[in-house]
């Protein structure tokens, strides 16, 4: 260390950069550009949707996916089902000349979405039950499938088949939702999700809270040693410091995203412990208080 630099640590005040600071200024701005642009390029990073095939028979019906929300705790899956009917299923202004039933079965239910003769074709949401383990939050995936049918209803009640195109869209959800259409049958198709999980940016950021939480919980054992240890003077500030930090980790969690539930794989490997150093980290300050104040009485 020069020694200009030394009387600079000594009396802080204005001066002109050195070549040093120059370079290291200029260094982290391309770090943080680059982690910019690296934020951008991951963030709603989903894959390409699938265009529905087209409609070979005089009449049909073309049906569009596009997941909409997803609660991981639930982990319901929400659908909207964008539809639009082909041919001569539809009259002059649009409305439909039959009444029509859409069929919707998953793992655990089944749904029937009725168009009603006469009226409009309008988008429909429905709702999924995927399968997954949030406790391997950030990194929990999700899996599971639907199939839907498309049947015309006549007056007497009988059903006959309606041809069906199906295809999907974007989720529009923050997590990456890769779909496979199958063909089953002229008026039926199956969608399958078979590896659902959190978009890049949402991991990224969810490691970036997880690495404050650490640095937080580093932070307050330090200084709890330093004062245990008698390298530092410990006073009833500090001990509030160290309450403040305790409030920043957990206000830190809280913004995890995503909101995982307590109990998480997050709280059992991280969270918890970083609470009971925190927790410690004050004990230590307030005993090393209480030692150097003794000493001071005794002193005097």
């Amino acid at each position: 260390m020069t020694t200009s630099e030394t009387n600079w640590l000594k009396a802080p005040g204005p001066h002109k950069l050195t070549q040093k600071q120059s370079v290291g200024i200029l260094s982290a701005l391309v770090i943080f550009a680059g982690l910019w642009l690296a934020a951008l390029s991951t963030y709603s990073d989903q894959p390409t949707g699938v265009r529905p095939s087209a409609i070979t028979q005089s009449e049909g019906i073309s049906v569009t996916a596009r997941a909409s929300y997803f609660n991981s705790t639930t982990e319901d899956l929400g659908v909207l089902l964008l539809i639009n009917a082909v041919g001569n299923i539809t009259d002059d202004r649009g409305l439909l000349r039959e009444n029509i039933a859409l069929r919707i079965v998953d793992d655990q239910n089944t749904q029937v979405i009725r168009l009603v003769k006469g009226d409009p074709v309008n988008a429909k949401s429905i709702s999924l039950q995927l399968d997954g383990d949030i406790s391997n939050y950030p990194f929990d995936k999700y899996s599971g499938q639907f199939a839907i049918d498309a049947v015309k209803v006549l007056e007497d009640g009988t059903t006959t088949p309606l041809e069906l195109a199906v295809g999907t869209k974007r989720a529009d959800t923050g997590w990456f939702t890769p779909f496979t259409v199958r063909r089953i049958a002229s008026n039926e198709a199956k969608i399958i999700i078979p590896s659902m999980h959190r978009e890049r940016f949402h991991i990224m950021f969810a490691i970036m809270m997880t690495l404050l939480l650490l640095l937080l919980a580093s932070i307050s054992v330090v200084v709890g040693f330093l004062c245990i240890t008698n390298r530092r003077a410990s006073e009833p500030s500090l001990v509030s410091w160290l309450g403040g930090i305790m409030i920043a980790m957990t206000l830190t969690r809280r913004m995890m995203p995503g909101d995982p539930p307590l109990g998480c794989a997050l709280d059992v490997q991280l969270f918890s412990w970083a609470l009971i150093f925190g927790i410690t980290a004050i004990a230590l300050a307030m005993v090393a208080w209480v030692r150097q104040s003794r000493a001071k009485l005794l002193e005097g």
